[in-house]
């Protein structure tokens, strides 16, 4: 798994991720999620275009980040998610937790407004 971080604008950060998210990198991708955070950001768009799979242990650090940026009024956003991927998180019953949106695009106009 590779993850790219970028900042089209100061409150804002994209995750961009490559891979698969399991087990084996879940720690080192709740590390990213974590520095971010401890950055002051709040606001953070994941892209999941070239993402094919999630584990449940990929999922549990989804669910710890939201949790952490509700507290912190901010959100998470996912993005550009696959067939395979929107379908485990919909078995999860994380799209009624999780603001899924089709492009990355529309992440960033939803956060820029509010």
């Amino acid at each position: 798994m590779k993850v790219n971080i970028t900042s089209p604008e100061d409150d804002i950060r994209i995750l961009s991720i490559n891979g698969h998210v399991d087990a084996s990198n879940a720690k080192a991708l709740e590390d990213e999620f974590e520095k971010i955070i401890a950055d002051g950001k709040s606001k953070i768009v994941v892209n999941f275009k070239e993402v094919a799979y999630i584990s449940s242990a990929g999922l549990r650090v989804f669910l710890s980040v939201v949790k952490k940026l509700k507290t912190l009024s901010g959100e998470l956003m996912l993005c550009e998610m696959s067939e395979n991927v929107n379908r485990i998180f919909k078995l999860a019953g994380f799209t009624r937790i999780f603001r899924i949106v089709t492009t990355e695009d529309e992440s960033l106009a939803h956060l820029a407004k509010g």
